[in-house]
């Protein structure tokens, strides 16, 4: 639908531009492949970054995941773990634990990408740009 909308408002050009915009989630894809994401949260990325074109669409993918850290933190933090997950992540497991031993935590990422391209569009009002 982006890539229709941008041929119809600048030609090919555009259509291209926008195109390029898809890239930025090319390395949310590694971390899919990694299991570190979902597929929806690679999608939704790659549909932000066909309206937004590459620049801000790198520029939301860097926001998103600066929120998302954010967010982990925040959770972490309300379920009073964040210090031993730091400590967890930052050395090697103790001896005889492996890191299937640990429980993998999750949340919707899609709220960062979601809050990352509403500031963008929120800036985007303001600047003119």
């Amino acid at each position: 639908m982006a890539l229709l909308a941008a041929f119809a408002q600048g030609g090919e050009e555009m259509l291209v531009h926008h195109a390029l915009g898809v890239v930025v989630a090319l390395p949310l894809l590694l971390l899919f492949y990694l299991g570190l994401f979902g597929g929806g949260d690679v999608k939704l990325m790659a549909a932000v970054g066909a309206f937004a074109g590459p620049f801000y669409g790198i520029n939301i993918a860097i926001g998103s995941l600066l929120v998302g850290g954010l967010c982990a933190a925040v959770i972490l933090l309300w379920q009073g773990r964040l210090w031993s997950s730091l400590a967890r992540e930052t050395r090697l497991a103790p001896q005889g634990q492996t890191s299937a031993d640990f429980p993998k935590d999750s949340f919707p990422f899609a709220t960062a990408i979601a809050t990352a391209a509403l500031g963008w569009f929120l800036y985007s009002l303001t600047s003119g740009a």
